[in-house]
């Protein structure tokens, strides 16, 4: 039975070409891999997301990445096997569309998100500023709002977070990061 929905799921895999899409994240939120149409995909690790192309071979996405192809694996319940036997289970938040942000299409945003265990926070400022705090350490970076998402151009990096449904924002590794109350 394993074998046969394995073999199923595979095959309509196969006649969607390379159409994987949504968020599939490690149990821990450390990875997450967003698949988009077009071949496009999302790679956040450890803080870091990449943009990479893929394409569906069968039950394997090929992930094209500047180190060689990275090959994940459909697994019998819809969720994919990644690197070191990882598995990566299908988010059930999913983003808002291209057009909403929580200042209604403002392309600048203004308060703190953060963590739930407040270990990092994006305090946003105006004129495109924004105050990275990652376990205390704050770096001072500069934002662009595109959509739905928030380009951070920080000297390790650039970021990007998503927004979600409910005024949130998914930062690196499927980390929500909520909107914090002003204090005054």
């Amino acid at each position: 039975m394993k074998s046969a929905l394995a073999f199923a799921v595979s095959l309509l895999l196969a006649a969607c070409g390379s159409k994987l899409n949504g968020t599939y994240s490690d149990e821990l939120g450390v990875t997450s891999y967003k698949f988009e149409s077009g071949g496009k995909v999302y790679m956040s690790a450890m803080g870091t997301e990449t943009e990479l192309s893929y394409t569906v071979d069968g039950g394997r996405i090929k992930i094209q990445t500047p180190q060689g192809t990275l090959i994940l694996t459909l697994l019998d319940d819809g969720s994919l096997q990644g690197p070191m036997g990882t598995k990566l289970s299908k988010s059930s938040t999913e983003t808002r569309t291209a057009t909403a942000s929580p200042d209604r299409g403002s392309s600048r945003l203004d308060g703190t998100y953060a963590d739930k265990m407040g270990i990092t926070s994006y305090k946003f400022e105006s004129r495109g500023r924004v105050y990275v705090t990652v376990m205390g350490t704050e770096t001072e970076a500069k934002y662009t709002v595109d959509g739905n998402r928030v380009k951070v151009e920080n000297p390790q990096g650039n970021i990007i977070l998503t927004f979600l449904d409910d005024g949130a924002l998914r930062g690196p590794g499927g980390v929500k990061l909520s909107k914090r109350s002003s204090q005054h």
